[in-house]
């Protein structure tokens, strides 16, 4: 079957017809050789998923190394679109984000239209009971210190995350890496930024070792400022399971679905990045258990 090459991809020239069609994009952003398989299957590369049944072809980009890691949302976007350019309107083409994004539920599933439009589609519903969580959706601000420590915390334990970075994702060690997926502010510094953040969410959360100084005493402000919920944990002497039971309450008294964690930067109080994520798994344990208790007493 005739190909052609697109930006280092391999799509066929005719029209896709074929009762089911697999095909596997780009891995480490590496062309690969196309080959037609038995059952009328056509696999491209090995890094994405596209899937035909009936009238829908479908497009779940899967993580892979390097670069693509990085970029794997952009780069599944743009493999739909060739798609779509490909197929016309031969067929709907609808793009999956891929269970590894750790944003996947936000938008998880988009049609892409022949100008590039997208159209969020209703989510599949999981049959599973979905794991309690003490919010719907974490921000910070992607600085080192307390923010990265809700932020990791967020991508490790499958909650949502976001927040407005300063322009060029200004962080004290360099810009703000890529997998921290957050929006960049077009014009503004890291006051601009915190203000944003707490502006954006339901109530913040700022974590803090000493004194009250900096960026982290201008949270609390803003938050005054506004009216808007906000609870500051000192955790000097280390220890978290009290604070969590506190935390949770707080979070639950307040009804936060949108929270936003602030603290210091590491260099300005070491250890805090361990301490915020330990905090945060204190208090995810303690809504899970609380939540297990009520499952079972109305059970």
């Amino acid at each position: 079957m005739a190909t052609r090459r697109s930006c280092g991809a391999l799509m066929p020239q005719r029209k896709l017809a074929s009762a089911e069609i697999f095909a596997m994009a780009l891995d480490g952003m590496r062309p690969a050789q196309c080959q037609k398989d038995s059952g009328a299957s056509l696999q491209i590369g090995r890094s994405s998923l596209i899937e035909h049944r009936s009238t829908r072809l479908t497009l779940t980009p899967v993580i892979g190394t390097g670069r693509f890691r990085v970029a794997f949302h952009t780069r599944g976007l743009q493999l739909t679109r060739w798609l779509k350019e490909e197929v016309g309107d031969a067929y709907r083409v609808v793009y999956y984000k891929p269970c590894e994004d750790p944003n996947h539920r936000i938008d998880e599933r988009m049609e892409v239209f022949a100008d590039g439009t997208l159209l969020p589609l209703p989510p599949f519903r999981n049959h599973l009971r979905e794991p309690p969580r003490f919010c719907k959706h974490i921000v910070s601000g992607g600085q080192t210190g307390a923010d990265r420590g809700a932020l990791d915390f967020a991508i490790e334990q499958g909650y949502t995350h976001g927040g407005w970075a300063p322009s060029g994702r200004q962080a004290e060690d360099g810009p703000v890496p890529l997998k921290y997926q957050l929006a960049e502010l077009t014009d503004g510094g890291y006051r601009q930024r915190t203000r944003r953040n707490v502006e954006d969410s339901d109530g913040t959360l700022i974590i803090n070792i000493g004194a009250m100084e900096g960026g982290t005493l201008a949270t609390q402000i803003f938050a005054e400022r506004m009216a808007k919920p906000y609870l500051v944990v000192q955790l000097d002497d280390g220890g978290v399971t009290d604070v969590a039971v506190q935390v949770l309450a707080w979070l639950r008294h307040h009804g936060i679905g949108t929270l936003n964690i602030a603290g210091p930067r590491e260099s300005k109080r070491p250890g805090i990045y361990r301490l915020t994520g330990e905090l945060l798994q204190a208090v995810d344990a303690a809504s899970r258990s609380s939540d297990g208790v009520e499952h079972s007493k109305q059970s």
